[in-house]
């Protein structure tokens, strides 16, 4: 089963990120657009664990917190684009959480090979045919700072199919 763990978001939130992916994207750009907008705190990959690693995360305590908007973004970086993203306002309490996650999950041998930059991902580009243009665009475009409530987190089953990812909330915590 094929697993990650992540913050569903909010309406309001969701239709930000599609209004600045369709100022974004256009003829000039491929790529794979993202359908199902989260936040991923910690992708698990394939694993039969699903019992011992819903009770760990039951484990796992914190207060409601709120996040906003920030920017935009690419991984990895400018000169070779892969990934178009909006980053989140840097959050003290979304650390804690991922930290706490980190630690729930240990025992099972996952660890974090990444440093957490915690962004939602709006579209995996392929090619694009003016990437001047593509980064004018991208550094003119800015997200309304809309603050969200986090009070949950999931755990989320990926099934990958041809028209893309198909994700199902497992459990939420």
């Amino acid at each position: 089963m094929r697993l990650f763990i992540a913050i569903n978001l909010p309406s309001k939130i969701i239709d930000e990120l599609r209004r600045i992916r369709e100022e974004l994207f256009d003829e000039n750009i491929t790529a794979s657009i993202t359908k199902n907008f989260h936040l991923t705190l910690k992708f698990l990959g394939e694993t039969k664990k699903l019992d011992e690693i819903i009770e760990a995360l039951k484990k796992i305590s914190f207060e409601p917190f709120k996040l906003e908007l920030k920017n935009l973004g690419v991984f990895p970086n400018k000169d070779y684009i892969r990934v178009a993203w909006v980053g989140i306002e840097e959050s003290k309490q979304l650390l804690e959480l991922h930290k706490q996650i980190g630690w729930a999950l240990k025992p099972f041998g996952y660890k974090d090979d990444y440093e957490f930059k915690a962004h939602l991902t709006i579209a995996r580009v392929k090619h694009i045919k003016d990437k001047k243009s593509f980064i004018e665009k991208l550094e003119r475009t800015r997200p309304e700072q809309i603050r969200f409530l986090v009070k949950n987190f999931f755990l989320i089953k990926s099934e990958l199919a041809k028209q893309g990812p198909i994700y199902n909330d497992l459990e939420a915590f």
